[in-house]
């Protein structure tokens, strides 16, 4: 998995604690955390399109990833944003 991070305080923290799986991803994708996340989930595309968002409560979410194209996209979570691939 490529990461991009954006590196403040809380970020850094959230990222040593968020996993977001599988990649690349087919029809959901998993995202655990340590400690509860309250926080919304966007999806975009390359171009910074919005593809997807969608709120998320709790350490163990997922995302559906129907009707969304195969394809290189970001997800962002709480300021953290990695690049995933959709089969």
């Amino acid at each position: 998995m490529h990461v991009i991070l954006y590196v403040g305080d809380e970020e850094k923290e959230l990222s040593n604690t968020l996993s977001i799986f599988p990649n690349p991803a087919e029809d959901i994708l998993y995202i655990k955390s340590e400690r509860e996340i309250y926080s919304d989930v966007i999806i975009s595309d390359l171009r910074g399109k919005v593809i997807l968002c969608k709120t998320i409560k709790g350490n163990d979410c997922n995302v559906s990833l129907d009707g969304i194209a195969g394809g290189t996209y970001f997800i962002e979570i709480a300021g953290k944003r990695q690049v995933f691939v959709k089969n």
